[in-house]
């Protein structure tokens, strides 16, 4: 028989992930604008490491995430005709 409060916590667990990956990307999306305002170049994963305070790995997939979305963005952007 399963507990119940372990099939509750669960979801409540990965909801509160996926919020707090969502605000990581947010608050990285802002420190890239931030700096390209600065230094007319993207953040490099050890600068925004230090400004989020977050571990290497984490740096490196908001980066990776940040690139994906401008490259993203940019095709859609792209005139098909050119």
């Amino acid at each position: 028989m399963r507990d119940g409060t372990t099939a509750t916590r669960s979801p409540s667990r990965e909801a509160a992930r996926e919020a707090r990956n969502q605000d990581l990307l947010h608050r990285a999306r802002a420190e890239d604008v931030l700096h390209w305002r600065q230094h007319q170049r993207p953040i490099s994963a050890e600068t925004l490491r230090k400004r989020l305070e977050v571990g290497t790995s984490t740096a490196r997939g908001l980066v990776t995430q940040l690139r994906t979305d401008t490259h993203t963005a940019l095709d859609g952007q792209a005139d098909p005709a050119s």
